[in-house]
C-alpha cells in the first residue's frame, strides 16, 4: 500500500513504530505533502476554490468584489507563519469542478452560526475551531483534492520553506 492511500483512521490508530516506518517510506512528493502544515493547505485550497467561483459562477459584482479582497488579504498574509504570498497566490490555479465539489460538500460541515472569536496571536478575528478545516486539511482528504486536481499539487510546489520539502522552489512564478 502506498502512503498515499493510508486512511485518517489508520494514521490516528498507529503507534509510533508504524508511524515512522510509514513516514520512511514516503517519496519526496509525499514527504512534501505531510510536512505542509495543516493550516497552509487549508488555504490553498481556500485559494483555489475562490479562484474556480470567480471563473464559474455568475454573480453580483458587490459578491465578485468581495471574493477578490478576500484573495487579496490571503495574499498580503504571507509571513514567517505562513508562505502563502502574494506570488503564490496569483500562481495557484482555479480548482476544477469535481474538487470544487468535493471542497464546498466540505465547507458544510461548519456551523455558520457560531461566533468568531479573536486569533491569541495576531488579534485577527477567527471562527470557532472549524470541522471542515479539519476535514478538509487531513492527509486522507487532501490527497483525495490532489488526485482529483493535480494542479492543487502545483500549487503545494510553489511554497519555498527549506527544512521540510525537498523540491526547489519554483524559479519563476507565472499567474495562469
Amino acid at each position: 500500500m502506498s502512503a498515499r492511500d493510508v486512511t485518517n483512521e489508520q494514521l490516528e490508530a498507529m503507534k509510533e513504530p508504524a508511524r515512522r516506518a510509514w513516514l520512511a517510506s514516503m517519496d519526496a512528493t509525499e514527504r512534501m505533502v505531510v510536512m505542509l502544515p495543516t493550516g497552509w493547505r487549508y488555504e490553498l485550497i481556500v485559494v483555489a476554490l475562490l479562484k474556480h467561483l470567480l471563473q464559474t459562477q455568475d454573480m453580483l459584482a458587490a459578491e465578485r468584489l468581495r471574493f477578490l479582497e478576500m484573495l487579496k488579504r490571503m495574499a498580503n498574509r504571507g509571513s514567517d507563519y505562513s508562505r502563502i504570498t502574494e506570488a503564490v497566490v496569483a500562481a495557484i490555479a482555479p480548482l476544477n469542478s469535481v474538487a470544487a465539489t468535493m471542497v464546498i460538500t466540505g465547507l458544510k460541515l461548519d456551523d455558520p452560526n457560531e461566533q468568531w472569536r479573536p486569533h491569541v496571536v495576531t488579534g485577527t478575528m477567527m471562527p470557532p475551531p472549524s470541522k471542515a478545516f479539519q476535514f478538509l486539511s487531513s492527509w486522507e482528504v487532501f490527497w483525495s483534492l490532489l488526485r482529483t486536481d493535480p494542479a492543487l499539487l502545483d500549487s503545494v510546489r510553489l511554497i519555498s520553506c527549506s527544512g521540510w520539502r525537498d523540491h526547489e522552489p519554483a524559479a519563476t512564478l507565472t499567474t495562469h
